[in-house]
């Protein structure tokens, strides 16, 4: 029958059954409870922000069906005590999220989506597999946007609660451990192969032909793109936009008008703790007594700077008082709040300032300052007047001599590479051409980058427009053999000296392991050279001031060999070399390991439970600073559920 209807559901009499069949459900009370929780009022506020029933009544299910799959059902005497719990539980998150908002704390999405991409769990292969991470989620019953999204809530708390967490107690623990790993230093044997023990022969053509085939992307010609450029430079065109004098004297009002100035008063006061001493501090003033002289005799009174102030910004009742006073002149004392007395004092005038407008020099230079401005004003309009004749040239199929020509641009082709190392050297190339700044010329470039074959584009860089026409793309391509037969001929023979190399030391080293006779029986055999170098991990951390034999990273690794271990490197000169590395003055697994009980033990603990103290006491301070209403007819609806 099932089967029947189902297969049958597209039809409106079907569609009409199954409504009357909900409808059914509703009559027999399964309703009444989805009626209750859309049609009660909110169960709390907290802040302004509403917790509604249904959400309330969710939590409070999920928490039930919790404790059921813990074997340990809730009582119903003390699932009031429960909703009461959960109820709680929202306000606080409710809370901090208005907290987290307040103060605009945002969070990454595509953070969170590459932290996902890490979690074994979602893994096919080693490979974050979409399709899994959307059946693990569902297995769980959850849908991947809104574990997205929780994860997006909880990435914003955390950067509330963190700080709580960072720097208690660790910083001894791990400054210890690091200034054991910075005074760390060893030696080691470095032995070389003898000069005459392995010998290259130079490639034959075919060889040299048949490994410039193996690596193709190693002898590339880059990809090269051929661009016209024509530049019109702001300076150049803003002095030749024509300005009426009405629009030059308009202008020159205004910025006349601006460069007025009111007269200002450089303004401190003396805060004196009684009005005797405001007055003797006064009549001090009276006979010129400098500050310094001042603050020794009275070491209770306070000096404090007020700053530079015009007439309109000094409260109404003294302003007129304090701009009637000259420079080094008092005011006051005036009884304060606290039983204080203050005195103002005019530690400098600045007089007011206008332009003289009967100074022809000055006027004539503000003049042509103002027509500038004028001329700026209208540059925009006239750069995209140049832009658009050009781009209807360029329609048209008009040379370039053409427009060069006819409008005030100078025409730059050039061939850009997409190979960085010929960067600075092509951008030099059209800053020379052009004579426009390094910058633009390599905003230009970018541009010539981002553009497809035949098309045109526009762009305003540092001082300078262009309008761009792709003309060709040369695709990347191998190199011819004869351009580079000098590199690829060494690159072989080092790359064929490299493994005879290997060979020679396998068989010579093979068994000089952590037996120093064994090593120093090989020496002796391979006739080799030797030299002890001394490594220290601090001075890795200054670039390059360690042992000059081996890079930074090579002398690394060196330093996590074990003692007596046997193995192969290359000098920075390109040298293959056996390293036998000797004791290490602090053995740093044995400081981990002494640490790491300690860190286990005595520190971790009490970080722990410092933490979590401190983010229930932060949750708590958060949510007692907001206004937190309670429903209790609301909360009391519960219990309905229930029967």
């Amino acid at each position: 029958m099932l089967q029947k209807i189902r297969s049958k559901s597209g039809s409106l009499v079907i569609k009409a059954i199954l409504v009357l069949i909900g409808a059914s459900f509703v009559v027999m009370g399964i309703g009444d409870i989805v009626r209750m929780m859309f049609s009660t009022p909110p169960v709390a506020k907290v802040g302004g922000t509403k917790i509604r029933f249904q959400d309330f009544y969710s939590q409070y299910q999920t928490s039930l069906s919790n404790s059921l799959r813990r074997g340990k059902e809730v009582p119903k005497d003390k699932r009031e005590q429960l909703a009461r719990e959960v109820l709680y539980n929202l306000i606080e998150n409710t809370a901090l999220l208005n907290e987290i908002s307040s103060l605009k704390i945002m969070s990454s999405r595509a953070a969170v989506l590459e932290s996902l991409k890490t979690i074994p769990i979602f893994f096919t292969d080693g490979v974050f597999d979409p399709e899994r991470f959307s059946n693990v989620l569902s297995q769980f019953g959850m849908r991947p946007a809104l574990f997205i999204k929780d994860s997006e809530a909880r990435l914003r708390e955390q950067q509330i609660f963190a700080p709580t967490a960072v720097g208690i107690q660790l910083n001894k623990t791990y400054s210890k451990i690091l200034k054991d790993v910075l005074e760390s230093k060893r030696d080691f044997e470095v032995a070389f192969i003898p000069e005459d023990a392995v010998k290259i022969t130079p490639p034959t053509e075919q060889a040299l032909q048949a490994y410039v085939a193996e690596h193709p992307d190693k002898y590339l010609v880059p990809e090269v793109r051929r661009a016209e450029i024509y530049i019109f430079k702001h300076d150049e065109l803003t002095k030749k936009i024509e300005v009426s004098q009405a629009e030059v004297e308009e202008a020159l009002r205004e910025m006349l008008a601006a460069m007025v100035t009111p007269e200002k008063r450089v303004i401190s006061t003396i805060t004196c703790s009684t009005e005797g001493e405001a007055e003797d501090v006064r009549a001090s003033l009276l006979q010129h007594t400098k500050n310094d002289e001042l603050k020794k005799q009275y070491p209770n009174t306070k000096f404090e700077e007020i700053g530079t102030k015009e007439k309109g910004e000094i409260a109404e009742d003294i302003r007129d008082s304090i701009f009637s006073l000259g420079e080094g002149e008092a005011f006051g004392p005036f009884a304060m709040k606290g039983s204080k007395f203050v005195i103002y004092v005019v530690d400098k005038i600045i007089p007011a300032y206008a332009p003289d407008e009967s100074d022809s020099e000055a006027m004539n230079k503000l003049r042509e300052d103002a027509k500038l401005e004028v001329q700026k004003g209208k540059l925009v309009a006239v750069l995209e007047n140049i832009k658009n004749q050009i781009d209807d040239a360029l329609s048209a199929g008009e040379s370039r001599e053409k427009i060069q020509q006819e409008l005030p641009v100078s025409v730059v082709e050039v061939a850009f590479s997409s190979n960085n190392e010929k960067k600075r050297e092509e951008i030099a190339e059209l800053v020379e051409k052009a004579g426009i700044s390094e910058m633009a010329a390599d905003t230009f470039r970018n541009i010539v980058l981002d553009m497809g074959e035949g098309e045109d584009n526009s762009v305003d860089a540092n001082g300078a427009s262009a309008a761009i026409r792709l003309a060709e793309i040369v695709p990347a391509h191998p190199s011819e053999l004869d351009s580079i037969r000098e590199t690829a001929q060494k690159d072989l023979m080092k790359a064929k000296m490299v493994k005879e190399e290997n060979i020679w030391l396998q068989n010579h080293f093979l068994k000089a392991t952590d037996d120093p006779a064994k090593w120093g029986e090989a020496i002796k055999k391979g006739k080799c050279k030797t030299k002890v170098i001394t490594i220290q991990t601090s001075n890795l951390f200054r670039g390059g001031a360690g042992n000059a034999l081996f890079s930074d990273v090579d002398q690394s690794r060196l330093m996590l060999l074990k003692t007596g271990q046997v193995t192969q490197f290359q000098t920075v000169d390109g040298r293959t070399v056996v390293v036998r590395a000797g004791a290490i003055e602090k053995d740093m697994k044995a400081v981990f390991d002494g640490e790491r009980t300690e860190l286990m033990e005595k520190v971790l603990p009490p970080i722990v439970e410092i933490a979590d103290e401190a983010r229930e006491q932060l949750k708590q301070s958060i949510c007692s600073g907001q206004d937190v209403t309670i429903n209790e007819k609301s909360l009391g609806k519960i219990t309905k559920t229930e029967e």
